[in-house]
């Protein structure tokens, strides 16, 4: 939560609330003994009345004192913001300003190549639907996010390679390993440059994906059950029987 030019009058609003209420409590308890009904009505109509004009007054204050200069009056609060968060969250960075020199020279792209490698020239909505429309894989698999890591020290997108929830049958439970394209470079035709598309990839230990963001419903799975792990060429598909623990998935 931020804190603003109008967050002081409303901390001591609220503190003067806390002593207003202990008063009318008392007063309003005094009244009642003495059968005072209209006292104890007035004594307790005080704090609503005056949550009321807390009110008016913090519209007011922001509508005639903050509203015409509010960049200007909240300027040290903003800073405070960013550097409390900074703090909070240790991203404190040493800033470093870089003047403009024009067209980037050869030496400066050679000084900078690690820098200049790990620049993302692809979104990740491109990555999808690119997945979507190349690597379903005759309507078995589907794509929903792909996030950037660094794979190989490069910077790419890794989308999960999730079975199609149409295929959630006994025999079809599971995705198999993922896609990972480049985020910083294209191929020759300024297409997706795939890095691993392959169903075998030594990198992943554990490839199968029970559950992930649209195998998210309650499945069973059958330990005797021979399962369709991914395809293997044009006419065979590999096939896996679960070892794990858990026979059942949320």
């Amino acid at each position: 939560m931020e804190v603003g030019v109008a967050d002081g009058i409303k901390i001591w609003g609220y503190r003067i609330l806390g002593i207003i209420i202990v008063l009318s409590v008392y007063l309003a308890i005094r009244a009642f003994k003495k059968n005072n009904t209209k006292k104890v009505i007035k004594s307790l109509s005080v704090v609503p009345v005056y949550l009321v004009l807390l009110f008016i007054v913090l519209v007011g204050y922001n509508l005639f004192f903050i509203k015409g200069s509010e960049l200007n009056k909240q300027k040290s609060y903003i800073s405070d913001n960013i550097a409390f968060t900074k703090n909070a969250y240790d991203i404190n960075i040493n800033e470093k300003t870089i003047d403009s020199t024009g067209t980037i020279t050869e030496k400066e792209a050679n000084e900078n190549e690690e820098v200049i490698n790990n620049i993302p020239i692809i979104t990740e909505n491109v990555v999808i639907n690119n997945l979507l429309q190349t690597q379903t894989n005759t309507g078995y698999y589907t794509y929903s996010k792909a996030k950037t890591s660094l794979y190989n020290n490069k910077l790419s997108y890794i989308a999960g390679r999730e079975l199609d929830s149409q295929n959630d049958t006994d025999e079809y439970t599971h995705g198999y390993g993922a896609v990972i394209s480049s985020a910083s470079e294209t191929d020759e035709a300024g297409n997706i440059k795939y890095i691993s598309r392959d169903f075998e990839n030594d990198n992943i230990k554990e490839p199968r994906i029970y559950y992930g963001t649209k195998n998210s419903k309650i499945k069973t799975i059958k330990k005797s059950q021979e399962e369709f792990d991914y395809p293997k060429g044009a006419n065979n598909n590999e096939t896996y029987t679960y070892s794990g623990e858990r026979t059942e998935f949320l």
